[in-house]
């Protein structure tokens, strides 16, 4: 089993409910997105994986849009505006401070 399918099997509910707007899109031979996965892993962090070699339709999607075909990439999509987001550290930073911040606002709320 690859790291990608381990990380889609790991569940997070609350960030998952959060966070449904959130793709990544990576390839499975690539070094840095291993990095990303690897940090959504360990931190129980589920979100939407795009795999851009076995879908050409992915691949498009982040040329047309993301305006190159540089992996990984985060998808945040927003209101009014999508925001593209590709160095492998930013990605993990965004993610563990969203993350963060869906515990806190969990825990203040009693859930």
């Amino acid at each position: 089993m690859n790291i990608a399918t381990k990380v889609s099997k790991t569940r997070s509910t609350g960030f998952n409910q959060t966070h449904q707007k959130l793709s990544l899109y990576y390839r499975p031979s690539c070094p840095y997105c291993h990095y990303v996965l690897g940090a959504l892993k360990a931190h129980n962090i589920n979100i939407e994986l795009r795999n851009i070699t076995d879908s050409a339709e992915y691949e498009t999607e982040l040329i047309k849009h993301g305006g190159k075909r540089q992996v990984p990439c985060l998808l945040v999509r927003g209101e009014g505006a999508d925001n593209w987001m590709y160095e492998s550290q930013d990605i993990i930073d965004y993610l563990l401070l969203t993350n963060d911040s869906d515990a806190a606002d969990s825990e203040c709320s009693g859930e």
